[in-house]
Parts: C-alpha cells; structure tokens; sequence
C-alpha cells in the first residue's frame, strides 16, 4: 500500500531521510530534519510511503516544476528509498511509489517524469528498475569534490 505523506508521518519521514543520508554518499553532509518538513509541504512536492502488513518498507519524495526556459513541467526524484532488509523482496514497494509520483506528476500537468540515482545506493538496480519501467536514459550526471 501507498501512503501520502501527512504530518502524522513527520517522524517516520524523518527517520527515513535520516536511514538513507547515513547510507548514502551525501553521509557527511549535515542533515536538517526541518528542511525535510519544509519540502514536504510543499504544494509541489510529492512525498509518500510504502506499508506493507503495517510496517514502512520505503519512501519516496519527488517534486514538479516548470523548466527554466518554459512553463511546461516536468516531474524529478529526489529520493527513493527501500529499507535494506526489504530491497531484496519488496521491489514492488518501489515500483508502487513510482507510480503514484507518475500519477502526481500528471494531475499536476507535467510531460514527463524524470528519474535518477545519485545517492550511490544499489545504483545498477535503480537503472534496471526503471528501464523495466519505461525509462529511458537521458544525458548523464558527472561530479567533481572542491
């Protein structure tokens, strides 16, 4: 099952951003419970929850905006997250919080939907799962520390 985020899920949203910063790259970057609350009520910010048998496998948040250059909008992740001991068993928590943000992304008049994996966490199955999807890769991202 699929749960929007409401404000009766501000701990567990906390939680889980808390789970997925220490596991991912961003790790020694301060982490702000209070910017996460702020996005999150958002009206263009998308933020939802997988339950299954009354036990949170997983979030996701995502966002729509207008590209710089139009008014057209467009849908983009900023997070997925699977709890490590459901990722093996449960990829079908994460195909179910993509499709409600699919569906958030067209209530909200966008063209498309756009998803990625900077995090570095299970990177290779996130692609895998999103061609499955339909997605296609698009340009590419680079970094560099300074």
């Amino acid at each position: 099952m699929i749960k929007r985020y409401s404000k009766e899920y501000k701990d567990e949203a906390i939680a889980l951003g808390r789970a997925m910063h220490a596991e991912s790259r961003f790790h020694s970057l301060e982490f702000s419970d209070q910017k996460i609350l702020r996005l999150l009520e958002m009206p263009n910010v998308f933020g939802a929850f997988s339950i299954s048998q009354d036990a949170i496998t997983g979030f996701f948040l995502g966002v729509v905006q207008q590209m710089w250059f139009s008014d057209a909008k467009f849908g983009f992740d900023l997070a997925l997250y699977i709890k490590p001991e459901y990722r093996k068993h449960r990829t079908l928590d994460a195909v179910r919080l993509i499709h409600a943000f699919e569906r958030f992304c067209a209530e909200q008049g966008c063209i498309e939907v756009n998803l990625g994996s900077t995090a570095e966490i299970s990177t290779e199955t996130a692609k895998h799962l999103y061609a499955r999807l339909g997605y296609s890769e698009c340009g590419f991202v680079t970094k560099k520390v300074i």
